[in-house]
């Protein structure tokens, strides 16, 4: 089996990111939907489960944040 991340889109703010994966410089981290109960946006980094922080001391900062959405392609050999 070979698993490939790759970019799906061209890199973008944490804000206009679509919800899924994504990587900012080599951490891959999952953007949800959902927002925090206090507006947040929800985002996690997906080695640890930890919230994405991505170095970013707020909110505001951290969703100015450049990510490159991502997809992963898994090929199954016969």
């Amino acid at each position: 089996m070979k698993i490939t991340v790759r970019p799906s889109a061209f890199p973008c703010s944490l804000a206009a990111c679509p919800p899924g994966l994504f990587l900012c410089g080599t951490t891959l981290g999952f953007k949800s939907e959902y927002r925090t109960s206090v507006g947040g946006m929800e985002a996690y980094i997906i080695e640890s489960g930890e919230f994405f922080w991505g170095g970013s001391d707020n909110e505001a900062e951290r969703a100015r944040l450049v990510v490159t959405p991502c997809e992963v392609l898994i090929e199954i050999a016969n």
